[in-house]
């Protein structure tokens, strides 16, 4: 199937030409045509699956050429998911007049205001600076026809539940909602009962995760050698700009605070409980390569779109098989080939089984278990 198939208008298959995208993902496949009827929907698809245009191009099929006021809104849990859904709808406005205002923090709310005060057609932002421009009285949600909620686990994950529940309040009754969730826990399915009518549940199909780009291997290690290991690695590698997984901010901190020990300059530490402008500031960092390598969790990487990974290194391995999938679908993008590195040891023999289970593909392993004269032999050939 191509998008021609949706009956699209010629300027949104123009955008999508200029993003050198011709055919629809599953979940691209199932929403659009759900969407475009109207139909509220909870779709259970993953980062890098294209659920972004899942649910933007309904919403852009949706808005007349005449503006009549804010037609949709879109909540994300962070400024950097903002950014990047607003960038994705500057390809659209270059071919047809739309008008779409950034409500998220880091960006003046003077400029949103004065935005806001003439025609609007999407908004999209965070939960707290929206909540803030619909109190002082500068956003108006009468003629809102689709209100989205994008990485719906992440909302609720950063306590932004309240917030979501008196948007939904605040904006007509008779709306479509539409949610997206990496994963779907019962309190996501709570609230899809609790503000949709009759949802469709609609999932990327797990067999549809794209890994064909993305070279994968495993280091099998010891504990006692896991830092040592991966130091070695990178500086036979030397990546050109490599994202590093932990799974908490504590592993994290630590090693990073490994690396600071060992004279490593040249990268950054990103987690969660970061202020909004420092995550901000390390990501420009990282994006214009004043770093060469990001130290990150699951949680902080979510929705970051980064062009030009070359390698994704699960230093920890994670403790779900999606949140793998996640990893490493931050390389191998466009695509570019991109290179996965999983250090594993014998605590994660077991959960690595799994994960070569679920993607359907077995990893090629290397050792790095015994002595210095073995890892000399280490062959990285992905």
């Amino acid at each position: 199937m191509k998008f021609k198939e949706f009956n699209l208008r010629k300027e949104h298959i123009l955008a999508l030409q200029d993003m050198y995208i011709e055919n629809p993902t599953d979940i691209q496949s199932k929403v659009i045509p759900k969407m475009r009827k109207g139909k509220d929907i909870l779709a259970h698809a993953q980062t890098g699956t294209g659920k972004t245009l899942a649910f933007l191009i309904p919403i852009l099929e949706s808005i007349p050429d005449i503006s009549s006021g804010i037609k949709s809104l879109i909540i994300v849990p962070t400024r950097e998911l903002s950014n990047q859904i607003t960038d994705v709808l500057k390809y659209f406005q270059k071919y047809r007049s739309l008008s779409v205002v950034n409500a998220s923090g880091g960006h003046n709310i003077t400029t949103q205001i004065q935005k806001l005060s003439s025609n609007t057609d999407i908004v999209v932002g965070t939960p707290g600076r929206v909540l803030d421009l619909l109190r002082n009285g500068n956003i108006n949600f009468k003629n809102i026809d689709s209100f989205v909620i994008d990485e719906m686990d992440q909302i609720l994950a950063f306590g932004f539940l309240e917030d979501v529940i008196l948007l939904m309040n605040k904006t007509p009754r008779k709306k479509q909602v539409c949610m997206f969730s990496a994963t779907v826990s019962q309190d996501v399915k709570k609230l899809s009962k609790q503000f949709m009518l009759n949802p469709i549940y609609l999932t990327a199909e797990r067999g549809e995760v794209v890994l064909d780009n993305i070279s994968q291997l495993i280091v099998q290690t010891k504990d006692s050698r896991k830092l040592s290991s991966l130091i070695y690695s990178i500086e036979k590698i030397n990546p050109f700009m490599c994202m590093i997984f932990c799974n908490s901010k504590k592993n994290a901190e630590k090693l990073y605070s490994d690396f600071i020990h060992h004279q490593y300059k040249n990268m950054e530490l990103l987690h969660g409980e970061m202020s909004q402008n420092k995550r901000e500031n390390i990501l420009k960092k990282f994006r214009e390569l004043k770093v060469q390598y990001l130290i990150t969790t699951d949680l902080s990487a979510r929705g970051m779109d980064i062009e030009g990974v070359s390698h994704v290194i699960n230093y920890d391995i994670p403790r779900d098989v999606e949140y793998y999938i996640h990893r490493i679908g931050r390389t191998g993008r466009m695509n570019q080939i991109g290179y996965a590195i999983s250090f594993v040891t014998e605590k994660d023999i077991a959960n690595m089984k799994k994960i070569q289970k679920r993607i359907k593909k077995t990893i090629p392993v290397v050792y790095d278990t015994n002595n210095d004269k073995e890892r000399e032999k280490m062959e990285y050939s992905f």
